[in-house]
């Protein structure tokens, strides 16, 4: 059992990593769009497309790391599949930030009683 310390800086330790990960997708994403722009896409919606492309490779290759050591194929399959992980690794992200919200309310709570 941890102190009521270590647990909200547990909690700080997670809520870093996850907005860090949310940080480096959104600078993949301005990539995707600026190589989308760049590379004659058709439009807003190439674009977009580039964007989330550039969005969703760093939850691919989070994802890929977990069951694959080589960081070249990892980096294919992110590009190629990362577009259907990411939003369950976003999803999974934000439900994580509501916990740790909740969890740092209920031990300040507990700490003011």
């Amino acid at each position: 059992m941890l102190c009521q310390t270590c647990l909200l800086e547990n909690n700080e330790q997670a809520k870093r990593k996850v907005i860090i990960s949310f940080a480096i997708s959104i600078i993949f994403a301005v990539i995707g769009v600026y190589v989308g722009v760049h590379s004659g896409a058709s439009g807003v919606a190439g674009a977009i497309g580039y964007g989330y492309l550039g969005l969703s490779v760093p939850w691919g290759y989070s994802f890929f790391g977990k069951f694959i050591t080589a960081p070249y194929f990892k980096a294919v399959l992110a590009l190629f599949l990362g577009w259907a992980i990411a939003p369950f690794s976003i999803y999974r992200n934000i439900k994580e930030l509501q916990t740790i919200r909740v969890t740092k309310q209920d031990i300040s709570a507990n700490a003011s009683v």
